[in-house]
């Protein structure tokens, strides 16, 4: 049963006793291998008995970091890759065998060009774009007719990388957008780099079509940070040093260099003629990119301020500077969410945290009528 937004109604779900008769009835065996593999899978995982092959994943308490483990241990059971979208979209064991014994039957998450990929479908009027790096989003906490995408970067999701600037990689990004998604609001969602690519893609929009855009980002990157010169960041740093907390900004200073060599040394190994492209990780393209994406962001330039109502989620530690250079991009206030002081730039952006972010993206589309729910 669902509440007229569409989400789960709790007060009207049957008592568990009655729901845990109703399984036994109607409880279906696997019929197959490929069956019997998932079944058992989900058992050992979510410490059930026995499941049936039309039971739902997600009804039986899974989430989003279980679904994780089901694609890991069905890879090692039997060698076939499953994306964790895959389990929202056939959330059944008899749906997910099919796709187990059959991938062609798959849409590979309905790709929609180079860089947009429909992570689930829906007919809800609010599109959540996730832009960049990929925040796993508990899609098990939204209304099942919420559509949700993810936009890829060049060079980190998308290889080999064209070094596409900002601006140039945010108009392919947003022709794509705007023909899978012709009608309703697109709420853009990104972190760091791809924070300030969602700036520049809503601008894009605004410039091209009469759209709703809103904006939640996590920390996005600002080119004042990497205009200051290297003698500048390093006096900052040591300066943080001197005030509470500099044990946390050591430890930042250190990870710092290191990562910096790391860099380095791969981007040597990657640059070799007999390097094999096949073979590159997504942390080795990470590391590879690095200095492009400083430099994109280091030439970034905003013409126009920004129409769109943007929701910043950020830390304690997040430079002040870097709000006002935000605010100064907005064409009115932002509204700004701080979290636990313990994290960081990294740390909001991992699925424990992603309840701080989550809540805003709820509240935003709550905002809106709601189109008829549908089961996806």
């Amino acid at each position: 049963p669902l509440t007229i937004n569409g989400k789960l109604d709790t007060k009207r779900l049957p008592a568990p006793q009655l729901a845990l008769q109703h399984r036994e009835k109607s409880l279906i065996l696997p019929r197959n291998p490929a069956e019997e593999l998932i079944s058992s899978t989900w058992c050992n995982i979510l410490k059930l008995e026995r499941v049936s092959i039309d039971d739902n994943f997600f009804e039986l308490g899974g989430h989003s970091l279980l679904a994780i483990r089901v694609v890991d241990a069905i890879k090692r059971s039997s060698g076939k890759t499953i994306k964790v979208a895959d389990l929202f979209r056939y959330a059944t064991v008899a749906e997910l065998a099919r796709l187990l014994s059959d991938p062609l039957q798959a849409d590979d998450n309905a790709s929609f060009g180079t860089y947009l990929e429909s992570i689930r479908p829906g007919q809800h009027p609010v599109n959540l774009v996730i832009v960049g790096a990929k925040l796993r989003v508990p899609l098990e906490t939204l209304s099942a007719n919420i559509p949700v995408w993810w936009l890829k970067l060049d060079g980190l999701h998308v290889w080999p990388p064209q070094f596409l600037d900002i601006p140039t990689q945010a108009a392919a990004q947003v022709q794509e957008l705007l023909v899978a998604i012709p009608t309703g609001t697109i709420l853009l969602c990104g972190h760091s780099y791809g924070g300030l690519l969602a700036i520049e893609i809503a601008n894009q929009i605004r410039k091209l079509a009469h759209r709703s855009v809103e904006l939640v980002l996590l920390e996005p990157s600002m080119p004042s940070n990497y205009r200051k010169s290297k003698v500048e960041r390093i006096v900052r740093k040591l300066n943080d040093l001197r005030h509470p907390g500099r044990l946390k900004h050591l430890r930042t200073l250190v990870r710092g260099a290191y990562k910096s060599i790391q860099h380095k040394l791969h981007r040597t190994e990657i640059n070799k003629p007999e390097f094999d492209e096949s073979s590159i990780s997504a942390d080795d393209r990470w590391r590879y990119m690095s200095p492009f994406l400083m430099q994109h962001i280091r030439v970034f330039q905003m013409t126009e301020p920004l129409d769109e109502e943007i929701h910043l989620i950020k830390t304690s530690d997040y430079d002040e500077a870097t709000v006002e250079e935000l605010s100064r991009m907005a064409s009115s206030p932002l509204q700004i969410h701080t979290v636990a002081e313990h994290l960081d730039h990294l740390d909001i952006a991992k699925p424990q945290q992603s309840a701080a972010w989550m809540s805003v993206i709820e509240q935003l589309i709550d905002r809106h009528p709601t189109a008829s729910p549908t089961s996806t």
